[in-house]
């Protein structure tokens, strides 16, 4: 036996073993990226939609209006559509907004949100979003409350007026369409594969419009 044609069809076999692990790595390694592009636009989408609604100036409609503009938009086959989709034959996305009102002695009221869009979900696929899509724990307020009571008191004490204190907070739900299904399957990965990203700010008017 010729020892250089041992090698290479021992080498030829090694590689034909590895391959697949190899292939599933990069392929796995191109879908992650695909998933982390799309929280990257998720995130800052929602940013500038919570920056927006903090000046106190402007409805949901017009919040929800720029964070659909801030994902841009994408052609496919000749056809020009925003990457974020609210609604339309493909829709996507999901935006919920939700104001809290804290009262100047600190009292917490949650406002009725405002909800328009899909969200997917492991069990049902995509869907309507609904206000139970929420994941606001209003406990994470509960200190600015606090704040905002502490700070009115020594306003008191100094004769200044008490201030009240409103949060806007964005939810925004994005379905990831998968690149490569066959993986998902593998991997039991959900297609599409739902994101979420949640900011909220301090609305710094009080001429917010409703």
């Amino acid at each position: 036996m010729n020892p250089k044609k041992s090698v290479k069809g021992q080498a030829a076999v090694e590689f034909a073993l590895v391959l697949p692990f190899l292939l599933l790595l990069i392929i796995g390694i191109a879908e992650m990226g695909y998933v982390f592009y799309d929280y990257i636009v998720l995130a800052a989408s929602n940013r500038e939609g919570v920056r927006l609604g903090s000046r106190g100036q402007f409805s949901e409609l017009s919040m929800i209006e720029r964070i659909v503009a801030t994902g841009g938009v994408q052609t496919v086959e000749d056809v020009t559509e925003p990457v974020l989709r609210t609604s339309g034959a493909n829709p996507n996305f999901g935006v919920l907004i939700t104001t809290i009102a804290i009262s100047p002695t600190g009292e917490l009221s949650i406002g009725t949100p405002v909800i328009t869009g899909v969200v997917a979900t492991a069990d049902e696929g995509l869907r309507p979003l609904t206000p139970e899509d929420t994941r606001i724990n209003p406990a994470e307020y509960a200190t600015k409350g606090d704040l905002t009571a502490k700070i009115n008191t020594l306003r008191t004490t100094d004769d200044f007026e008490t201030l009240r204190n409103d949060i806007v907070i964005v939810e925004t739900f994005y379905a990831h369409d998968v690149l490569f299904p066959p993986l998902a399957q593998l991997v039991n990965l959900s297609d599409p594969f739902p994101l979420y990203f949640k900011s909220s700010m301090r609305v710094l008017r009080a001429n917010r419009l409703d």
